[in-house]
């Protein structure tokens, strides 16, 4: 055992004099963009020796005490591979937490570093491991915000393997968090693992962090975790690590991407001749570039839309707005009964859905969230005509919204300058005495638009708010 030990101690020492490191690249793909947005940098030594894997590489460091010096030596090998390649996108740069917590760190150099090797900052994401102590958080998370001062990104490795991350993560609050392959790999067949992803993505929205999941290597997998929402993939099926990838995504991939199933944007008053351009052009826009995730936009052509759109009234002056109203109770009938199963059956299409209104599609949102909450999972109301029947919704609303709790849902309401009796303000007022945890809502008054031109810019800030990728 000790001539063995003695052969690893020279064989590291000659490994760190001759900088004799092989780097593989691993892609990593984000599936809002269909496209790679970046590559975990993976060191190997010397092939056929116990230094061969990370794990020899960095346990025979640890035991000569050698472990900052083969950190050092990994971190400028890695960043000169990648600039030598001119890979496109980020680096995800994999750097031992011990090394962050020593002293000494020279920024005026790094900065000259990177600058020589034409790497701005900005491109790499330093991605942390589990192997910190709960009481180095402080000095750890000082030493971070140095980095992300100079334009570094920050991302959690290995999410799941341990409980330090998941204090980090509420702390530190990094732009990625990496989902360890456990609860990735088989996901498809695996109820519990599907659930626990569920809930990493659902803190992930609400910290403002960009789940990568690793460890995907079939197609059912890589599908499953797209459909859940998740930014980003990472494994063998996507890519295996190699000193040059390939620069075209494989066949399989792209196969998968093209199957894979979509949520859902409903849009009442949505004919041709009403809105749905409007929203066309912005879900276009916005999936094009990388504000939202993709939807299918399904536009409903009302053929009376003051019928379909209003409920029950008991003043006289709205009855007078069309021969007939008060018909929202059929209309969402045949939304329940007929076109959400039709659509469901017709498309590849995700459990996600959401419906879109302005003006009395907006009422029609608003009566459908309080009357029938479990019909959509997010309702997005512009300048909603809440003064329908003396406000009734409004009034209604405290009753209507305790009966919310436990079911998750989204609420997106904007008011232009032109809301009458200031309905929606009354409305958020109600909410913020009266919503359920398990509401997410938001109010956006825009007293710069009118009821004319309120719909477009208010879509636009909904729809990159709530369905970010």
């Amino acid at each position: 055992m000790g001539e063995i030990a003695a052969d690893v101690s020279r064989e590291l020492r000659r490994l760190l004099e001759s900088r004799a490191l092989t780097t593989v690249f691993q892609p990593i793909y984000a599936f809002g963009e269909a496209q790679l947005i970046g590559f975990e940098a993976l060191v190997r030594g010397p092939e056929g020796t116990v230094l061969q894997t990370p794990a020899g590489l960095f346990a025979a460091a640890n035991d000569e005490g050698l472990a900052a010096e083969l950190n050092v030596l990994c971190i400028t090998e890695v960043l000169r591979a990648f600039s030598a390649r001119a890979f496109p996108g980020s680096l995800f740069l994999n750097v031992s937490p011990q090394f962050i917590l020593k002293r000494g760190f020279d920024r005026t150099r790094a900065e000259r570093f990177l600058a020589d090797l034409s790497i701005s900052p900005e491109r790499v994401v330093i991605e942390l491991t589990e192997d910190y102590p709960a009481f180095d958080f402080p000095v750890v998370h000082e030493s971070l915000m140095l980095y992300r001062s100079m334009g570094f990104r920050i991302a959690i490795d290995d999410l799941g393997e341990g409980f330090a991350s998941l204090r980090l993560w509420s702390e530190l609050r990094p732009e990625f968090v990496k989902v360890d392959k456990h609860f990735v790999t088989g996901v498809a067949n695996d109820p519990v693992k599907a659930q626990f992803l569920r809930a990493i993505q659902d803190i992930a929205e609400s910290a403002g962090s960009q789940v990568i999941a690793e460890g995907i290597e079939t197609a059912a997998d890589f599908k499953v975790v797209k459909d859940m929402g998740l930014a980003c993939g990472q494994g063998w099926f996507i890519g295996h690590p190699a000193e040059l990838p390939p620069a075209c995504l494989p066949e399989d991939l792209v196969r998968a991407q093209s199957d894979a199933k979509l949520p859902v944007l409903y849009m009442p008053d949505g004919g041709l001749a009403e809105d749905f351009l409007h929203i066309a052009g912005l879900v276009q826009v916005s999936v094009g570039n990388s504000t939202m995730r993709p939807f299918v936009l399904v536009g409903i052509e009302n053929t009376e839309r003051r019928r379909d759109l209003t409920g029950p009234t008991q003043n006289e002056e709205d009855r007078k707005i069309a021969p007939r109203v008060g018909g929202s109770a059929l209309f969402r009938k045949f939304l329940r009964g007929e076109l959400l199963p039709e659509v469901k059956a017709r498309y590849r299409t995700t459990d996600e859905t959401a419906i879109v209104g302005e003006s009395l599609a907006g009422l029609f949102v608003i009566e459908t969230f309080l009357l029938e909450p479990d019909l959509f999972d997010t309702y997005i109301a512009i300048d909603p005509s809440l003064w329908w029947n003396d406000g009734a919704l409004v009034k209604d609303a405290p009753r209507r919204l305790s009966a919310l709790a436990g079911r998750p849902k989204t609420l997106y309401v904007a008011a232009s300058r032109d809301d009458r009796d200031e309905m929606g303000q009354r409305f958020a007022d109600v909410l913020k005495k009266s919503a359920p945890a398990t509401l997410k809502w938001f109010y956006q008054p825009m007293p710069e638009e009118t009821h004319a031109t309120i719909y477009h810019p208010a879509a636009l800030g909904a729809l990159r708010r709530l369905f970010k990728p």
